[in-house]
């Protein structure tokens, strides 16, 4: 399977698991999938091939199993359901990841150029 097809399945994945989320209020998002279509061709575009095929071998297997990981995803957002992981080098991750990205765009600001 070449890259562009890897891409359009998991993001028909994620599109099927995306509108099936059951939300106390509707969210409008929803009904712009081809909003949704390009923020998750953006974001899995830079990923490797095989984390790409990996990813999709997760996304087939939660939807075998009946899981909705979009649901679970906003669940935890919204700290409805718990953390599968309470490993003390996650907070440590996000800290450095949000530094990272503070700096980036602290450049991006400074730099107009572009």
């Amino acid at each position: 399977m070449d890259r562009k097809q890897l891409l359009e399945k998991i993001i028909a994945r994620e599109a099927a698991m995306f509108i099936a989320v059951k939300a106390s209020e509707p969210a409008d998002c929803q009904e712009m999938l081809k909003t949704f279509y390009l923020m998750r061709e953006m974001s899995h575009s830079v990923l490797a091939a095989d984390t790409l095929t990996s990813y999709l071998q997760d996304l087939e297997t939660a939807a075998a199993a009946g899981r909705n990981l979009m649901t679970e995803k906003y669940a935890r957002m919204e700290n409805l359901i718990p953390s599968l992981n309470e490993n003390e080098l996650i907070y440590k991750i996000v800290d450095i990841e949000r530094e990272w990205l503070s700096e980036v765009h602290k450049k991006i600001s400074f730099d107009n150029s572009c």
